[in-house]
């Protein structure tokens, strides 16, 4: 639907945007919050058949409000973090309805979750590094709600999972709320002092 080029800046406030390839395909490089590649501030953002939301490039994709949704493929995320860029919620719903992931980096790209909820309805993990090593997932607020895993490093992905805050959920049978695999896991910022209200991590294994 729309594809944003390397110097582009793309805004979402209010609008509906639908499509059956992938609703939004950013090669944007511009990186800071103040000025972002994709902003969803409002609105909706849904895709069928693929990824919703791909970022192709060292761009940032920001999310401060509204609703990105992938609400039919079982084998394709809500947002997929394909570059080395950086995603970032600050705010509104990341959402798959159907058996994949809401997030993912398939790069050494970082997803970064400080407010707002990305949930996965179907029976998959919500944050995941997936096929190369040295992705990035940091939480510090919001809730993250997986099927199975919250946040997942991939089995033989060496992907690195900081969580400082916020509460994540996993809702699988005998699954975790965060599973580390081969990568770093790091819950809390000091150990000399634990503050048991957050993060609040919570599975069923």
């Amino acid at each position: 639907a729309v594809n944003n080029g390397a110097a582009g800046k793309l805004n979402i406030a209010g609008a509906t945007v639908t499509a059956t390839n992938w609703a939004i395909n950013n090669n944007g490089t511009a990186n800071t919050t103040t000025t972002p590649s994709v902003k969803v501030i409002s609105g909706t953002v849904t895709f069928t058949n693929g990824n919703t939301i791909v970022n192709s490039s060292t761009g940032l994709v920001y999310l401060t409000g509204g609703t990105v949704q992938q609400t039919n493929s079982s084998g394709a995320a809500a947002i997929n973090n394909i570059g080395t860029g950086t995603i970032t919620v600050e705010g509104g719903t990341v959402k798959h309805k159907k058996a994949y992931f809401s997030l993912v980096n398939n790069n050494t790209g970082t997803i970064n979750i400080k407010s707002g909820t990305v949930i996965t309805e179907g029976s998959a993990s919500a944050v995941v590094n997936d096929t190369v090593d040295g992705g990035k997932i940091n939480v510090s607020g919001g809730t993250v709600t997986g099927g199975t895993y919250g946040l997942y490093n991939r089995s033989n992905v060496s992907g690195i999972i900081t969580v400082t805050g916020g509460t994540i959920i996993g809702l699988g049978t005998s699954h975790s709320a965060v599973y580390g695999g081969y990568g770093t896991t790091t819950i809390g910022t000091d150990d000399s002092s634990v503050d048991t209200s957050s993060p609040i991590i919570n599975g069923t294994n």
